[in-house]
């Protein structure tokens, strides 16, 4: 997990949102000004959480990857990992 850890904080969009998810929310400036998948991930936020280093993303679609609290990598989705590791954003 280190490695896709390290991989998504190369990523600018992906580690926006880390950095957010870790820390105080922006100001609501900042989301706005940002790059259209940044601003999506945002307005998304729900969807999103980091277990442990690494930045997970359920699957609206299915049922029971949707994060309602804390998710657990064992409970979600291998479609949930699988986004994650290919940007987090893709549409489906």
């Amino acid at each position: 997990m280190d490695h896709i850890a390290a991989e998504q904080r190369k990523h600018k969009d992906i580690s926006h949102m880390m950095d957010w998810l870790q820390g105080e929310e922006p100001d609501e400036g900042i989301p706005a000004l940002a790059s259209p998948p940044s601003k999506h991930m945002w307005l998304n936020r729900q969807l999103f959480s980091i277990i442990e280093i690494t930045l997970y993303r359920a699957d609206p679609e299915d049922r029971g990857s949707t994060f309602g609290g804390t998710p657990t990598p064992s409970k979600g989705s291998p479609k949930v990992r699988a986004r994650c590791t290919n940007g987090g954003t893709s549409g489906g």
